[in-house]
């Protein structure tokens, strides 16, 4: 193994781990975590930084880690929604960021990421009898989110250029323009 595949591998290891660990600040008060998405942050940056596809199995592995150790988010239809839209911001950020700067990626991914957790909410509520609205949808990935957003759009960029200072992190990924 080369010591970039090493180092790729390693920093993957590290945005699960922090996927799994960061919600469990916030399992005192389930709304922060509504509120402040702990877990797509970790899940953003893999794939940012990792590329596509570690992006897309960290955001895939840990909602289901977090189901079977903690028992949050609960497996259906919570937790297979959120494995869907967050391999979605895993894969979308890594192949986007090639490609754009880094907040039309992040904006990218987060617009990706929520239309295929609204689309896999719908499908398994309708299998199961439930209602899933434009109206939930809207509420809970628009309004209820916006102060994650905002978070995910201050943080990601602070901890790359931190990650390009310390030369952990030399990839071409432009903050911005």
């Amino acid at each position: 193994m080369k010591r970039n595949q090493i180092k790729t591998l390693v920093m993957a290891a590290v945005c699960i781990a922090l996927g799994i660990l960061l919600p469990q600040v916030f399992m005192r008060n389930q709304q922060l975590g509504t509120i402040f998405l702990p877990m797509h942050l970790p899940v953003l940056l893999c794939g940012i930084l990792c590329g596509w596809h570690y992006g897309g199995f960290c955001g895939i592995i840990v909602p289901l880690i977090c189901t079977f150790l903690f028992g949050r988010p609960p497996i259906f239809p919570t937790a297979v929604a959120m494995c869907l839209e967050l391999g979605a911001y895993g894969v979308v950020s890594g192949l986007c960021v090639k490609k754009w700067n880094l907040p039309l990626s992040l904006f990218l991914a987060m617009v990706s990421g929520r239309l295929v957790n609204g689309i896999a909410n719908a499908v398994l509520l309708g299998f199961s009898g439930g209602t899933y609205t434009i109206q939930i949808f809207f509420m809970s990935s628009v309004v209820y989110g916006l102060p994650g957003v905002a978070s995910q759009f201050i943080l990601i960029p602070l901890v790359v250029v931190g990650l390009k200072k310390a030369g952990i992190f030399s990839e071409r990924c432009e903050i911005v323009g």
